[in-house]
């Protein structure tokens, strides 16, 4: 039996705007490989293309790159990606599943990710939803987190 029907699913679609509903929790420690390298460079994670300018994540300012794209760095520092964790049942923009499955090579990542026993599945959406280096289409900041505010998900 669905927890929704399908018009409480479309209003709520129609008020995210083409937002993504994937919670934002932190990960349990049980769930992180500790010695990853969790680095764009190491995780080769962008297909060329474009990804974000540097201090325009939140905006849709883009740059191209060859094969140094996942090279770039942030404030200094290699751009990496932070883990946190969702529930499995996500709601997902079209946007979103497009970056996904065209811009992204995200085989290193799910790769590390099998590495670890429990919470693959919890990890890869939110993670990749939830990194702001990334601007990924209707995605999500880090910002709660770091604040101590987990977010849940609502179509769900």
């Amino acid at each position: 039996m669905p927890l929704r029907t399908n018009a409480e699913l479309v209003k709520i679609f129609k008020l995210f705007g083409g937002a993504n509903d994937i919670s934002t929790l932190k990960s349990n420690a049980n769930s992180l490989n500790k010695s990853a390298d969790t680095s764009f460079t190491h995780l080769h994670l962008f297909r060329n293309g474009t990804v974000p300018e540097q201090g325009n994540i939140n905006k849709l300012s883009m740059r191209k790159f060859t094969d140094s794209r996942n090279r770039e760095t942030y404030k200094g520092h290699a751009r990496r990606l932070y883990m946190s964790k969702s529930l499995v049942g996500v709601s997902i923009a079209r946007p979103f599943v497009d970056w996904l499955l065209d811009d992204l090579d995200v085989s290193g990542f799910i790769t590390q990710l099998e590495r670890v026993y429990y919470g693959i599945d919890e990890n890869f959406l939110s993670t990749l939803n939830a990194n702001d280096l990334l601007d990924a289409p209707g995605g999500f900041t880090r910002a709660c987190l770091y604040r101590g505010v987990p977010v849940g998900s609502v179509s769900r």
